[in-house]
C-alpha cells in the first residue's frame, strides 16, 4: 500500500498490526498531513517543497502516483494527521508519531490532537532526531497528567 495513506493504515489493521508509524509534514498554510518528505516529489504527481503547497492544492494530489500498484488507488488523498489519527484509533493501533522538524508547530499540532483524543496519552508515541521536539512534548504530555516512560537520544 502507497505509505502515509488512509488505505495502508486499514492494511495494517487488516493484517493485525498492531502499530503504525505516521509521518508528521505540514503544507504551506499550516495543516498537518502525512508525509514522510518535504517535497511531494518522491510519492505523489506533483513536484516541488512541501511548504509550498496549501492544503486546497495537496488534496488534489495523488499520494499513489509512483506506487508500482498505484492503478489500484486512483483517488487516493493524503490525510491529514487528525484523519490518520481516527483511522487509527478505530483499528486500535498504537501510533508512532514520526517528527523530523518544525518543533513548534508539530508539537502544537500534536497538543491538539492529545486534547481532542485523550487516548493517545496511552496509545501513542512521538519519535524524533529533533531535541526540541522531545522537550516540547514532555511538557505537553506531563501537563495532561501522563508519564513519559522512555527517551532515546
Amino acid at each position: 500500500r502507497p505509505e502515509n495513506t488512509l488505505s495502508a493504515i486499514r492494511t495494517a489493521a487488516k493484517n493485525k498490526a498492531t502499530g503504525v508509524e505516521l509521518d508528521v509534514e505540514f503544507t504551506a498554510d499550516g495543516v498537518p498531513i502525512l508525509m514522510h518528505d518535504d517535497n511531494v516529489d518522491r510519492t505523489t504527481d506533483g513536484t516541488g517543497p512541501l511548504d509550498r503547497w496549501t492544503f486546497e492544492e495537496i488534496r488534489k494530489l495523488n499520494p499513489a502516483a509512483k506506487h508500482k500498484l498505484h492503478k489500484i488507488f486512483p483517488n487516493e488523498k493524503i490525510p491529514t494527521l487528525k484523519e490518520a489519527i481516527m483511522e487509527c484509533l478505530k483499528y486500535n493501533l498504537t501510533i508512532f508519531f514520526d517528527v523530523k522538524g518544525h518543533a513548534s508547530q508539530s508539537s502544537a499540532a500534536l497538543k491538539l490532537m492529545y486534547r481532542e483524543f485523550p487516548e493517545l496519552y496511552g496509545r501513542s508515541i512521538v519519535c524524533s532526531f529533533e531535541p526540541m521536539v522531545i522537550i516540547k512534548m514532555y511538557h505537553i504530555i506531563q501537563a495532561g497528567g501522563s508519564t513519559v516512560k522512555g527517551t532515546t537520544r
